[in-house]
């Protein structure tokens, strides 16, 4: 068998390599012979184009030398001397003679021979308009001429009056350039007229010695005929110069000819092929005689090669079939895999592996001669057919499923992976089976699952601790913090009492941002960091950041700066409290390690680098305190890692791991640009989810109108960007005068502080409403009490477009915003908070007593009704007991006895009734991770707070949560 396929291969190498032999040759045949036709045209275009020169510059050399004659000759009246003068331009021209010619043709020769010479019509073209002629002609008893002739002045020769000069050569002159040596005399060239007359050939031949060209191709040619010679002649007639091959009297031509540019003649030159490819055609059969002796050389060669190749790579398999045998055996020998081959008739085994006997008992042989045996060692199941199941098989399909045996030598009962294929092997149709011992997998698997659900035991215990540990430390401090900011606000407090309440305050915030610090990296590195992602306003966002943050700048004199910059898309897509989480640790990082009376700067910039549909914000925090070493940046988002410069700087050195961790988590990326002594700038770079359908939210501003008057140009700039962004069409006021005239009406007018009183004055004199907002730059500047009672409100600058906005909210009639983020825009939220809150029913679910009369103290100046539960189940039994509406709020505590917030909120939510599905539930607790809002979103909770809750945030959320129609 080997030898026959050897043999076979042997032939099939053969066959090929001839065939490439011979296409080889034909593809080298075809080519060349395209390449011989391209040379030969090229060649002889290149000859008849020399040739056909040669007879234009006769002509030009001629007529140059003529128009020269002409003044000696008319400025001469001695007929020797002029006969002398012609006699020895004669024998330098090489002409035959020369000729005075008068106006009817009339010639006379220096001699004085006088004669008649007929030019035909070129006679009135040389006398009537002047133009030099040349014209084949012939004289009585003179052989055929080729006459040039050149009109001049009126002049006379002897006797004979001449208007014209002529010098005539005869045919032989010209016949002797059309004669040439090239192609050994076999070439036949002919000057011809484009209608088929010959002037001269270089056989001699002219006129009626040769009949038509045209028909003398016709006559001769196989491929030509006087249906089709038409466009052949026009060929040659119309074009330059060309090649073209045809065939006469039975016999390869290649025919050329150029245009020569006088008279319309036609130099044609008729070459044999033969004679043109003689010497390519001898190359060609050198070159086709060497590349088929070297590729049969490399053909022979390459098939000699191949056959020991093959013949080799048949000894490799043969080794390598011997190798996989011996090898599979070992293998077999050393694993838990039990290999089986059955017929698929009677299901007799055709192999086993060997190591049947170390896994199950069973030798090779009994397991040949017995396929029952391997059956009867099996934990069988009375409805499990085996048999059934592989006889069900399709070829090429495959099955698995596992099943006990029991191994005979030690008792053991192992459990088995099967895998059963059906497969054709040879023709022949085949069961294979791979029995794997999963025995000790199975094991490991139950003891990893074991292991897993500790661990999960054990994340649950640690976060439940982390929760209950923060509940159980948030609480007294929540009662601390609170009760200290009530004791701040009693009357009677003498200044000491005061600087130690600020003092307890202060220490008491401090110990919660370490608290929430510890709590915040022991969640995180447990892998439990979860976003609430909601819709967040960034401009909103930021100047929430900028009214807390100020305060805490204004201590150490640091000059603030917090601004947006190209923020087409303010309303996006994140988690609000990790955002705000993560500016203000950079924020605080700034202000604790800028001395007093530093610069530090907040800037958000959305760039162009997002991905399609998701912009990239650029946010920079930068301040000029006392930077960092390059060791320490390397290390700077390590937890605990502190760089220890002044011991009078507290923290944690938690804040950066934390901003680390939420950038990472988020997709983002934070660069650190420092220098010890120079100032630090972090330059974090998130992509964040813009939300739709918030581009036309201002479209129902466009009526209204506003005025800037501000001298500053990056303060117009702002105020112009942010009216923009509300949609609201807007003026500058140009003049740099300190008053103030309008002469048209503005719903809005913004301003700097320099003019106010003549604004006002103006507004005050006005009937109509106007808006009147003043901005300044700082920070002391912007209490509404410094201003006239017609400043409805003060912007800082930078200006934030919520800062605006708020304003305009609250005062500018028509202002609207289409889009709405459960967030109403206040401007003056204790107010506001007065007149939305008094008379209000709040149901307080807290289980502590001391929490119960911070929020009771905190909420006592809004005149509300507060009703107190001290537990979930009897919150939801006051809720139930009274009738709807009754509760306009409800505060939830989340960790309570008999029944926890979550549990109640859910109760309550399930109630069929529209008041139970929307009354405002807000939860209150010491619990700050996450997962806690997550949940308490889940259950049904509109708002959420996190103790110690101060008397404006808790202010401000129950106002937010009043429905409209409650206000």
């Amino acid at each position: 068998m080997l030898f026959l396929i050897r043999k076979n291969f042997a032939w099939l190498v053969i066959v090929t390599a001839t065939l490439i032999v011979m296409l080889s040759a034909y593809i080298y045949n075809v080519i060349s012979s395209k390449l011989i036709f391209k040379e030969s045209t090229t060649h002889l275009n290149e000859i008849y184009t020399q040739v056909g020169n040669s007879l234009s510059n006769l002509l030009s050399e001629n007529w140059n030398t003529m128009d020269m004659w002409i003044p000696y000759l008319e400025d001469t009246d001695d007929d020797k001397k002029i006969r002398t003068y012609i006699e020895n331009i004669r024998r330098i021209g090489a002409f035959t003679d020369f000729y005075f010619l008068d106006k009817d043709g009339s010639y006379c020769t220096v001699d004085g021979n006088t004669g008649r010479m007929d030019l035909g019509r070129n006679m009135r073209i040389l006398m009537e308009e002047g133009k030099n002629v040349v014209s084949d002609t012939a004289l009585i008893d003179r052989s055929e001429l080729i006459v040039f002739a050149v009109p001049c002045h009126e002049n006379k020769y002897g006797d004979f009056s001449y208007s014209a000069i002529a010098i005539s050569f005869n045919n032989d002159d010209i016949i002797s350039l059309l004669s040439s040596n090239t192609f050994n005399n076999m070439a036949t060239n002919y000057i011809v007229y484009p209608n088929g007359r010959v002037v001269v050939n270089n056989k001699g031949e002219h006129g009626d010695e040769l009949s038509n060209f045209w028909r003398m191709l016709t006559d001769s040619s196989d491929n030509l005929s006087q249906d089709n010679i038409q466009p052949y002649i026009a060929e040659i007639c119309y074009n330059e110069s060309g090649v073209n091959r045809l065939t006469l009297d039975g016999k390869e031509y290649y025919l050329a000819y150029h245009s020569i540019g006088f008279k319309d003649w036609i130099l044609i030159g008729i070459v044999p092929c033969s004679v043109v490819n003689e010497n390519i055609n001898r190359l060609q059969t050198i070159t086709m005689s060497a590349s088929v002796s070297v590729i049969a050389l490399i053909c022979t060669l390459s098939v000699l090669y191949l056959i020991r190749k093959n013949y080799l790579n048949l000894r490799k398999k043969d080794s390598e079939i011997k190798y996989r045998e011996e090898l599979f055996s070992v293998l077999s020998n050393n694993v838990d895999d039990i290999f089986l081959m059955l017929n698929t008739e009677d299901f007799s085994v055709g192999y086993v592996s060997p190591n049947i006997e170390r896994i199950l008992g069973i030798s090779q042989s009994e397991a040949m001669s017995d396929e029952s045996i391997i059956e009867n060692s099996a934990v069988t199941d009375k409805n499990e057919n085996i048999r059934e199941n592989l006889i069900r098989m399709s070829v090429g399909e495959r099955k698995e499923w596992e099943r006990k045996y029991v191994c005979r030598n030690s008792g053991n009962t192992c459990l088995f992976h099967i895998t059963a294929f059906r497969n054709k092997i040879d023709g022949e149709d085949r069961y294979i089976l791979a029995m794997s011992d999963r025995t000790k997998e199975r094991k490991t698997n139950l003891a990893l699952h074991s292991a897993v659900n500790e661990a999960k035991k054990a994340n649950n215990a640690k976060s439940s601790f982390i929760s209950g540990i923060s509940h159980d430390i948030r609480t007294p401090l929540s009662a601390i913090i609170g009760f200290a900011s009530l004791a701040a606000n009693e009357e009677g407090n003498s200044e000491a009492t005061k600087e130690y309440i600020n003092k307890i305050i202060t220490s008491g915030n401090q110990l919660l941002g370490l608290i929430s610090d510890i709590l915040d990296i022991s969640v995180i590195e447990s892998g439990r960091l979860t976003f609430n992602i909601t819709n967040v306003d960034l401009s909103r966002m930021f100047y929430e950041i900028r009214t807390v943050i100020s305060s805490i700048a204004a201590e150490k004199q640091h000059n603030l700066t917090i601004s947006m910059h190209n923020v087409t898309h303010e309303i996006v897509r994140c988690d609000k409290h990790r955002f705000e989480q993560l500016i203000m640790n950079f924020l605080s990082n700034a202000i604790k390690f800028t001395h007093n009376g530093g610069n530090i700067s907040l800037t958000l910039t959305e760039t162009d680098d997002g991905k399609k549909g998701v912009p990239e914000y650029e946010i920079r925090v930068r301040d000029n305190g006392i930077g960092m070493s390059e060791e320490f940046t390397k290390k700077i988002f390590e937890p605990y890692e502190r760089e220890m410069t002044d011991k009078n700087i507290g923290g944690t050195g938690l804040g950066m791991p934390i901003s680390k961790r939420i950038v990472d988590a988020a997709g983002g990326s934070i660069t650190v640009n420092t220098k010890k002594g120079a100032g630090t700038e972090f330059i974090i770079k998130l992509q964040i989810e813009a939300v739709k359908g918030t581009e036309n939210r201002y479209s129902g501003n466009k009526c209204l109108s506003a005025l800037i008057i501000n001298n500053n140009r990056s303060h117009s700039s702002q105020i112009a960007e942010a009216l923009e962004k509300l949609g609201i069409t807007y003026c500058s006021y140009d003049k740099q005068d300190d008053g103030f005239t309008a002469d048209r009406h503005f719903d809005i007018i913004i301003s700097d502080a320099d003019r106010v009183n003549k604004i006002a004055e103006y507004i005050g004199k006005s009937d109509s409403d106007i808006t009147y907002i003043v901005t300044t730059e700082n920070q002391s500047d912007l209490s509404l009490s410094k201003y006239p009672d017609a400043v409805k409100g003060v912007c800082l600058i930078p200006l934030l477009t919520f800062d605006l906005k708020r304003i305009l909210s609250e005062h500018c009639k028509g202002f609207t915003d289409n889009f709405t983020d459960n967030n109403p825009v206040h401007c003056d939220e204790l107010d506001n908070s007065s007149r939305t809150l008094s008379g209000k029913y709040i149901l307080l679910a807290e289980d502590v007593d001391v929490n119960v009369q911070i929020v009771k103290a905190m909420l006592a100046k809004y005149n509300v009704n507060i009703e107190v539960a001290a537990n979930g189940r009897k919150a939801l039994e006051m809720f139930c007991r009274n009738p709807d509406y009754y509760y306009d709020i409800i505060l939830m505590d989340l960790r309570m006895p008999l029944m926890d917030g979550f549990q109640c909120a859910k109760e309550i939510r399930n109630i069929r009734s529209e008041y139970a599905k929307t009354v405002p539930i807000i939860a209150m607790t010491a619990s700050a991770f996450s997962e806690d809002v997550n949940k308490a979103q889940q259950c049904g909770m509109t708002g959420f707070l996190t103790k110690p809750v101060n008397s404006d945030e808790l202010s401000r959320t129950l106002t937010q949560a009043v429905p409209e129609e409650n206000v």
